[in-house]
């Protein structure tokens, strides 16, 4: 029968595996191990209570043949780590090649591991910024530790990749240091390079610097446990600032150029480098250009102080660019920016430029010229209640920009189709109130006819006499700028021409010949009389082109000879219907009262309009 003489644990967390795992000496061959598995004498909590039993067979990945006969690296499937806050112990028996199970040997504790470590960054500041070496510097190593390692004894060790002073065929040679056991502070681990060390040291000069992290658990009896190496990043340059990232247009008012009141402005904005953690930023450095020039590193646009103190990571700041007279149609104005370290202020730390942001300068099209608006509401119309407006306008005298989208590579026509064109913006004001309300924002393409027509119907009713507003402008074109592959939607909004209009519905004609509800007649009884409500003022019409003032015109025929003709009614003094009238369709309305009585005219139709559009009523019968 085989039998196990000792077992030793090897403390590491074994990623492959998810567990730890020991050392099994036998008296022979071994066929299979049985290892029961369950807390030690200084589990705390509740967690990993319970026992776990499991049998491996040798020669797989969990049972590995060290010495045949004589030696097996067992390996133990558990995940637990420090946080666990249980350590583990394991009893192991054996089953040699006669199928007998040994004894279960004494337990052993396996000894968890510190949990896996996230590198936030690493730095390195040479000496000659702060420490007394004749060569090297400070390496640093940021992450957060986590709370369960305050109950251990626990250490880090700080592996270490870099390149050489010394030439290795065409390359700088590679190193590689383990700095061991080193305590945490400063929000991370640190090691002073010094020494003979030091002479090698090129690092961070030539980017070739990448540090990673290891937990390790200091046991009795000079044993460890290996917690897993962490994520490798690359060392920064503390000695200057990280160049600023992501600088980028937000904005542009192109208007100003046309219009005294407004300032054209292009705004920017920008992200602080990561390096800002360490290294302080104290102000920036804007610069400018235009088209191929090169950038003047001896002169700023702007010193911009931050929007935050401390910058840190990540942190947002903005600036408005309002110096832009001296800059023509088509002009590419272009930007680039500096961190800046100004703690000495003699001897200001400034980083390397940003990548550059640009923006093609455009100047807007005019209004739309001779802007009418007209809107009318459809309240019966088959039960629908709905507001419609009609615009008229002359196109822009001056037109700048494309008129079709650019090419824009990645960016489909949709995308840009959205934005061009004529831009109607569609609002209205309650009788009274003082605040505008939607009713809708449309796009139509660009035609060049000269006067152009649009109607928006099936807008959401408003209330009678309510003002509406329209506003038109032309959007153009042009190329976008580029911020490493980002683009700008390249378009610019021209001035707006408004307009306005009273809303109100047509003039309805009824209760003719003294019948309520009445709105036709037939040639036997003939037109005596008849009222029109209208919430706005009548307006005169319009016959063969010339317009009627101040009348209702009622087309018939003259019985003499059968011509058509028509008669001018006056339009009389109208009264106004109560709000609480019974009636309460024309509650708020304007009544008017018509009456004629001329012989020798066969009327045929009636005939009045007011600003929302013109109204008629007709004889029920084709007598003569």
């Amino acid at each position: 029968m085989t039998t196990i003489s000792s077992v030793a644990a090897i403390n590491s967390n074994q990623l492959d595996s998810a567990g730890s795992s020991v050392v099994v000496n036998t008296s022979g061959n071994a066929l299979l191990f049985n290892y029961v598995l369950f807390p030690a004498d200084n589990a705390t909590g509740t967690t990993n209570q319970n026992i776990i039993s499991k049998t491996v067979n040798v020669g797989t990945d969990s049972a590995v043949v060290v010495t045949a006969g004589s030696v097996y690296h067992l390996f133990v499937d558990t995940s637990a780590i420090l946080c666990d806050n249980t350590d583990l112990s394991v009893k192991v028996r054996v089953m040699g090649t006669d199928g007998v199970y040994s004894e279960f040997a004494e337990p052993v504790t396996l000894y968890l591991t510190p949990g896996d470590i996230t590198l936030d960054r690493a730095t390195f500041k040479s000496s000659d910024y702060g420490y007394n070496y004749l060569e090297g510097g400070r390496l640093n190593a940021y992450f957060e530790e986590d709370s369960c390692n305050e109950d251990y004894v626990i250490k880090y060790n700080l592996c270490v990749q870099y390149k050489t002073g010394v030439v290795d065929g065409d390359e700088y040679e590679t190193q590689y240091r383990v700095y061991e056991n080193l305590e945490y502070s400063e929000n991370g681990i640190f090691v002073d390079i010094n020494g003979p060390d030091a002479e090698n040291y090129n690092g961070v000069r030539e980017d070739s610097l990448y540090v990673a992290v290891q937990g390790v658990r200091l046991l009795p009896g000079d044993q460890e446990a290996l917690g897993p190496l962490s994520n490798t990043v690359q060392a920064l340059d503390a000695n200057i600032p990280d160049a600023p990232v992501l600088l980028r247009v937000t904005a542009v008012d192109f208007n100003g150029t046309l219009s005294p009141a407004a300032d054209p402005s292009i705004s920017l904005a920008w992200n602080a480098p990561p390096s800002a953690a360490i290294k302080p930023i104290t102000k920036y450095y804007l610069y400018r250009t235009k088209n191929a020039e090169p950038f003047d590193f001896t002169t700023t646009l702007a010193e911009v102080d931050p929007s935050a103190s401390p910058v840190l990571p990540g942190a947002v700041t903005t600036y408005n660019d309002t110096a832009l007279s001296g800059f023509a149609v088509n002009d590419i104005i272009r930007y680039t920016v500096k961190s800046v370290d100004a703690t000495d202020p003699a001897n200001p730390e400034v980083s390397p430029q940003s990548n550059v942001a640009s923006q093609t300068w455009v100047i807007p099209s005019s209004v739309p010229q001779n802007l009418q608006v007209s809107a009318l509401l459809d309240k019966d119309s088959e039960g629908l209640d709905s507001t419609n407006v009609t615009v008229l306008f002359n196109r822009p005298a001056t037109i700048n920009g494309q008129l079709a989208p650019p090419d824009v590579g990645d960016y489909s026509y949709d995308y840009y189709h959205t934005a061009g064109g004529y831009i109607f913006v569609i609002e209205y004001q309650e009788s009274g109130a003082s605040t505008w309300n939607p009713l809708g924002t449309f796009q139509r393409d660009y035609t060049d006819e000269s006067l152009i027509q649009e109607n928006f119907n099936d807008l959401d009713l408003v209330s009678e006499s309510s003002t509406i507003r329209v506003t038109v402008n032309l959007t153009t074109y042009f190329s976008p700028p580029t911020v490493e592959g980002l683009s700008l939607p390249g378009f610019v909004a021209g001035f707006e021409a408004a307009a306005t209009s009273l809303a109100a519905s047509l003039p309805i004609i009824t209760d003719i010949n003294g019948v309520d509800g009445q709105n036709q007649w037939t040639f036997s009884e003939g037109l005596v009389s008849f009222n029109v409500y209208s919430y706005g003022p009548l307006v005169g019409i319009k016959y063969n082109n010339a317009t009627v003032s101040d009348t209702v015109a009622i087309f018939g025929l003259n019985i003499a000879d059968q011509l058509p003709t028509y008669q001018q009614v006056p339009i009389p003094t109208p009264e106004q219907i109560p709000e609480d009238y019974y009636y309460g369709e024309f509650a708020g309305a304007l009544k008017y009262s018509f009456v004629r009585s001329e012989p020798g005219f066969a009327p045929l139709t009636i005939t009045c309009g007011n600003v929302a559009g013109v109204a008629t009523s007709s004889r029920s019968d084709a007598s003569p």
